[in-house]
């Protein structure tokens, strides 16, 4: 009926701003996981950038890909490493991950992220050598918790300090957005698969945390 309809039409718009506000932290949390991405890769703690990954996780570092959390653990620890946890005494490996472009996909439970990255490898009074690359991630929940489910990084150039200058390795990293994608990170579609359930009878109380959360 018609009353029906126009006390549905508050629900129906609390809802859809619900939505709007998972989606919103979904993006922001995503971002989240890669900025402790770089941190971690920062001060070599391959434990805790092991952990970032889903279970059956994937990484490809140029021609080397590895999936599973357990055996992106050991080979962070064994080869990135050398068989240690943390930096060595006057290790440098600082991270720089930039202009990122985030979006999720039309279906609510991908958000795909693109980064550009620099990152410094050095031992004090002994090497430095500076490289670039980017980023094309695909990310997802996995017990409530927003992780990396395939991070896939394509070198573009590389040099050392006492070098002449850079070389570059450029492979061609393909973009998983049009430019009218990168501008609407939380399409539509993705705003309604992300509706899970009608608000809650008390609207108020409802209307009062997704302030807080906004």
């Amino acid at each position: 009926t018609a009353a029906a309809a126009q006390s549905a039409a508050p629900a129906s718009r609390l809802d859809q701003l619900e939505a709007g506000v998972r989606g919103a932290e979904a993006l922001r949390d995503v971002r989240r996981v890669q900025h402790a991405y770089a941190q971690y890769l920062e001060f070599a703690l391959w434990n805790d950038l092991a952990d970032l990954f889903i279970e059956n996780g994937t990484a490809t570092y140029g021609t080397d890909t590895v999936t599973g959390r357990e055996k992106l653990r050991r080979f962070y620890i064994d080869t990135l490493g050398k068989g240690t946890v943390g930096l060595a005494a006057g290790q440098y490996m600082p991270h720089f991950a930039m202009s990122p472009v985030i979006t999720m996909d039309p279906d609510g439970r991908t958000v795909r992220g693109r980064w550009r990255v620099m990152t410094l490898i050095a031992q004090h009074g002994t090497s430095a050598e500076w490289e670039g690359g980017i980023y094309e991630n695909e990310f997802t929940r996995e017990n409530g918790a927003w992780k990396i489910a395939r991070l896939h990084y394509y070198p573009a150039w590389d040099g050392k300090y006492e070098g002449a200058g850079w070389s570059e390795t450029p492979q061609g990293a393909p973009y998983h957005y049009t430019p009218d994608r990168a501008g609407t990170p939380l399409p539509d579609s993705a705003r309604r698969a992300l509706v899970v359930a009608p608000p809650s009878a008390d609207s108020s109380a409802l209307l009062g945390e997704l302030e807080r959360r906004i």
